[in-house]
């Protein structure tokens, strides 16, 4: 919804809204199928099938609401102040939400008697399909100074608050092996964690536009910025 208004004998105009947004996720992992095999002492043995391969799909929904305001005041004719507050998403690298999930190597040697000793802290997990969409509230100000027609200088203020550090979960899922489904605990599973961090910064802009020079060259400009930002945000990064 749009509005104008005057306090005072300054001019407000502006805007204020509701984004409603809905993600839908569709993720399908692949890998080699196992046979359950028995060693003459009776210990389970898993035999990768490479001709046969087991898929897993996982489906996720969420939605997000996202509320924004905007104003604009002309605080003179050729002097205007800037101000918003709204939230807003970013999505994760799409391999954050892979659906693959690694059993590891099972042989005589570990002396598993059953399938669920052999999957037990065995199985890890590579992507989260029930990752969600990382949500951020911002602030943002600036003072524009238009200088005649074809001059402009602008300072902004900004600051941004948002959970986007990660770290990894367990949760127990329903695994294939052999054509029998196993609830186990699988690991690794990549999370977003309860950590709030913020960034915050100044921009600084100048825009010139030559309108003196003669056509074709009269729609030339020059325009020069500047930002600063400083962020509390510290999570590890994945490297040897």
């Amino acid at each position: 919804a749009s509005f104008y208004t005057q306090w005072g004998s300054i001019p407000v105009d502006g805007n204020i809204g509701l984004r409603h947004v809905t993600t839908k996720v569709t993720s399908s992992g692949i890998r080699s199928s196992y046979n359950v095999e028995y060693d003459p002492n009776g210990f389970v043995v898993f035999q990768s099938n490479n001709d046969v391969l087991e898929f897993n799909t996982y489906h996720n929904t969420y939605t997000n609401l996202l509320p924004s305001v905007n104003l604009s005041l002309e605080l003179k004719d050729d002097l205007m102040l800037r101000l918003a507050a709204y939230s807003a998403i970013s999505r994760p690298d799409m391999w954050f939400f892979g659906a693959a999930r690694d059993i590891g190597q099972v042989n005589a040697e570990e002396e598993f008697t059953t399938v669920e000793q052999a999957l037990e802290n065995n199985v890890s997990a590579l992507g989260n399909p029930f990752l969600e969409a990382l949500e951020s509230d911002n602030l943002d100000a600036s003072l524009s100074w238009y200088y005649e027609d074809d001059t402009m200088l602008s300072a902004a203020v900004y600051y941004k608050k948002f959970n986007a550090a990660f770290e990894a979960e367990s949760n127990f899922e329903d695994v294939i092996v052999d054509g029998q489904a196993y609830n186990v605990e699988v690991n690794g599973l990549v999370t977003i964690k309860d950590d709030s961090s913020s960034i915050k910064g100044i921009e600084l802009t100048a825009m010139h536009s030559f309108k003196w020079l003669p056509a074709p060259f009269d729609g030339m400009g020059v325009a020069v910025n500047y930002n600063y930002a400083d962020s509390s945000f510290e999570t590890p990064e994945a490297g040897a």
